[in-house]
């Protein structure tokens, strides 16, 4: 089906190997970056009145593409309401806020709460609709209430205790997109804050493979044990595949070892593990990381 391309929101055939952090895949036959939830609604209604297929691409720090071309509209939110509003211990946050910056924003104004989430890439709407977390802190410890758009381009607000908050997920917004969020931190001291990231920072350099391309934890977490450790022990730490490797720093990392990567060669390492883990452990690893055209 054929889109009016005279659309304001819609350009044609964009590449999308700059908005991934694998720099990886095909051309999108179809793309937009609203940048309010006016845009994004519209955009929405637009979509669902012509009938054809779309996909999210937030930060595409945790995102695969595949190299195949997208034959839909990819919907790109990293320019989606970027905005901090601070009122006293609240704040207001757009989704493409850069979750490092807000955490540089909250350590500036002396608010504790989520900078242990230090590190951690990617934007908020991101960080939310997969509950991001680290060293004992999620995304949802934080949260008053997400504003989210719907695929019919309603706009409206959800409180913690609605937003189903499990670990790396949220029960509640299939098909909705996050486009703000409302979080409560608490006063502390900033020097203490500052010392808390950098060595936050410090042990991720030590132990992540922060220099070369990745999207960060492949997988979630099981219930028994640790997937990097499942991953070490069933022999594939270090483990090469055409284009790309288990890391010898981190074995939940998968990283880019050659400087054109592909999509399926990521695609089948990922699949490899989960089967060799399984083969091994009776565990069936799951993927935190999100793929878009694969078949």
């Amino acid at each position: 089906m054929q889109i009016n391309l005279s659309h304001p929101l819609i350009t044609e055939n964009v590449s999308l190997k700059k908005f991934n952090c694998y720099k990886v895949g095909g051309n999108a036959r179809y793309f937009s970056a609203p940048k309010n939830n006016q845009e994004l609604s519209n955009l929405l209604i637009y979509i669902k009145n012509i009938g054809i297929k779309y996909d999210i691409i937030s930060a595409g720090t945790n995102t695969i593409v595949s190299d195949n071309d997208y034959d839909g509209i990819i919907i790109l939110l990293n320019r989606l309401n970027s905005y901090i509003i601070k009122n006293g211990n609240n704040i207001k946050v757009g989704a493409s806020v850069r979750l490092n910056d807000l955490i540089s924003y909250t350590i500036e104004s002396s608010l504790a709460g989520i900078e242990s989430l230090v590190g951690v890439p990617g934007l908020v709407g991101g960080a939310a609709i997969m509950n991001a977390g680290a060293y004992g802190v999620e995304f949802k410890d934080v949260t008053m209430s997400l504003d989210v758009i719907d695929s019919n381009g309603v706009v409206s607000n959800i409180s913690n205790n609605d937003v189903g908050f499990t670990y790396r997920h949220t029960k509640n917004l299939k098909d909705k997109i996050v486009v703000a969020a409302e979080i409560e931190l608490h006063k502390s001291d900033k020097l203490e804050l500052v010392k808390k990231r950098s060595d936050i920072l410090k042990t991720r350099a030590e132990k992540q493979p922060l220099d070369k391309p990745s999207c960060g934890s492949v997988f979630k977490r099981p219930k028994d044990g640790y997937a990097g450790d499942l991953i070490e022990r069933t022999g594939l730490k270090g483990f090469r595949y055409k284009s790309v490797m288990v890391s010898d720093k981190h074995s939940n990392f998968i990283i880019g070892c050659e400087k054109d990567i592909k999509s399926d060669d990521l695609y089948d390492l990922i699949n490899y593990v989960i089967d060799e883990v399984n083969k091994k452990f009776s565990i069936i690893l799951e993927p935190e990381v999100k793929f878009i055209g694969f078949k």
